[in-house]
């Protein structure tokens, strides 16, 4: 729960600034970045797409970036889509 929280939070945040959806969508996985930071520091071995914290993220923040942008533009889709893609995530 925590994790989709700070990617729709960062998401959330780059819309409210107007910033172009890909960049939104970059900034909710931008807190994930956060533990690779820590292992160059730390002089660890740096594992990337090891777990799947960075991919879940991005996959979350995408989809509420991809709605938003389709409830914006004024596209009607259907409550059980929009359900099913927010699970999906």
């Amino acid at each position: 729960l925590a994790l989709s929280t700070s990617a729709v939070f960062g998401a959330a945040a780059a819309i409210s600034r107007g910033l172009h959806p890909v960049v939104c969508a970059v900034s909710g996985v931008s807190m994930c970045f956060g533990g690779i930071l820590r292992d160059l520091m730390c002089g660890r071995d740096v594992a990337v797409c090891t777990q799947s914290f960075a991919a879940s993220t991005a996959a979350g923040a995408s989809v509420y970036v991809l709605l938003r942008e389709l409830c914006v533009r004024g596209a009607a889709l259907p409550l059980n889509l929009r359900v099913a893609l927010g699970m999906s995530a």
